[in-house]
């Protein structure tokens, strides 16, 4: 008959710390993926920034009357032309209305 070697196992204390340190890792790496999520949602400018370029090509096409003052979401948008005379920029802001974060910019 052949000789069984003996195995070590681990006890009940180890298995219930391992298990232990298993959750503590997955609900941080939960929440600290879930902060992120929820910042990339918040600070997400691209719908407003793509509303800005179809109205800025709206102005080059002399399809939209300036000054021009919109709410889209919950940002103000306003496109007006330049108060110098020699330049024919039309400058655009974007201002969210309850963050303050503006989007400023000049189309030419």
């Amino acid at each position: 008959m052949a000789l069984l070697k003996k195995i070590s196992g681990s006890t009940l204390m180890e298995t219930l710390v391992a298990s232990i340190l298993i959750v503590i890792i997955f609900l941080l790496a939960t929440t600290i993926l879930n902060n992120l999520f929820l910042n990339t949602l918040n600070f997400d400018k691209s719908n407003v920034q793509n509303r800005i370029n179809l109205l800025s090509y709206k102005v080059q096409h002399n399809k939209l009357s300036l000054p021009y003052t919109e709410e889209y979401d919950e940002w103000l948008i306003t496109i007006k032309k330049s108060e110098f005379t020699s330049l024919s920029e039309i400058h655009y802001m974007a201002k969210h209305e309850h963050s303050d974060t503006r989007i400023e910019g000049i189309v030419e």
